[in-house]
């Protein structure tokens, strides 16, 4: 099954039409040490730690590194 990974958010999904910026490598996604604000993309960031998911919600496209953070956990 294909996943894809919005360049400008970091939002996961199997279906490409749900992702604005879509790119099909899921990569890192960088999430505010502050505020929770997350990106694909660092520059973006005010103070960001780099994530490395292993899964994606089924349901809002969140990305966690543990499946107990998100209601639908898919595997990545």
């Amino acid at each position: 099954m294909d996943k894809f990974q919005c360049n400008t958010c970091g939002k996961i999904s199997t279906d490409k039409n749900d992702i604005c910026d879509a790119k099909r490598e899921v990569g890192g996604v960088y999430m505010c040490h502050d505020c929770g604000s997350k990106s694909s993309q660092a520059e973006g960031i005010c103070n960001p730690v780099k994530m490395t998911p292993s899964y994606f919600c089924g349901t809002c496209g969140k990305a966690a590194v543990e499946a107990r953070a998100l209601c639908k956990p898919v595997n990545l």
